[in-house]
């Protein structure tokens, strides 16, 4: 029989011993969200084993909420999804706002959630290279990438982050105004596709310069779907990558 929650704290039962106030998600049983988790929710009380009823304050909840720090945090910032159910001053999912300082780690601290908890927009610039490195790598959480400039000519490369370390639907907008055409991989070794080819350098995704790209992570097996526009917002043909 179906059913609805008007408290804001609904009961489920536990896969595991679950502290105070972390943030959890749920599939047959609540276990502990990560960095890039949306979550259902937080932990009234703790659990001391699998199997436990407990409450959680669902996300939705009207006011405030408790939630552990995973470092220190200024009363003020805009706190973000961090791994084992706390919240950090950085990361790639939204949370919300912090009412009360954090001086270290596991401190509990007040929070105001945003009304639309999810991916945030951070961007970053890179130049395109022949060797996988910090300058040509997309962050974990990276939203939007702009590529410059090329180190040597079209054969250089960006490199897509880890499919782990994004959640799914996860998407990232590069945009092309190097002074030419560069190509897209991901991470060496890590046999990840884009459209379906494997793109850890055993092939690679031909990006046009000028153009601007959207590349949305569909699951860790599957990987990257791409598509592009022109410019002038015109799509243009999908790219299949090849050597």
């Amino acid at each position: 029989m179906s059913q609805y929650t008007e408290s804001g704290v609904k009961t489920f039962r536990t896969g595991a011993a679950i502290a105070q106030y972390l943030r959890v998600k749920t599939a047959t049983s609540l276990a502990v969200a990560g960095a890039t988790d949306v979550e259902l929710g937080t932990m009234t009380v703790a659990a001391l084993a699998a199997d436990e009823l407990v409450g959680v304050r669902l996300r939705t909840a009207q006011g405030t909420c408790k939630m552990v720090a995973s470092a220190a945090i200024t009363a003020g910032v805009t706190v973000y999804a961090a791994a084992s159910g706390k919240i950090a001053a950085s990361g790639s999912v939204v949370i919300g706002t912090a009412l009360e300082a954090a001086t270290a780690n596991n401190d509990i601290i007040e929070v105001l959630r945003h009304a639309d908890v999810g991916q945030a927009f951070t961007s970053q610039t890179l130049t395109a290279d022949d060797a996988e490195g910090a300058g040509n790598t997309i962050l974990p959480g990276t939203s939007a990438a702009y590529v410059d400039a090329y180190t040597n000519d079209a054969n250089d490369f960006i490199v897509l982050p880890a499919l782990a370390s994004v959640e799914n639907g996860f998407t990232i907008t590069i945009v092309g105004q190097a002074q030419g055409n560069f190509e897209v991989r991901t991470p060496a070794s890590s046999a990840e596709e884009v459209n379906s080819e494997d793109c850890d350098g055993t092939k690679e995704y031909l990006f046009t310069n000028t153009q601007i790209h959207k590349f949305i992570k569909i699951d860790n097996t599957i990987g990257w779907m791409a598509h592009g526009f022109s410019a002038l917002g015109a799509v243009v043909t999908a790219v299949v990558p090849d050597a």
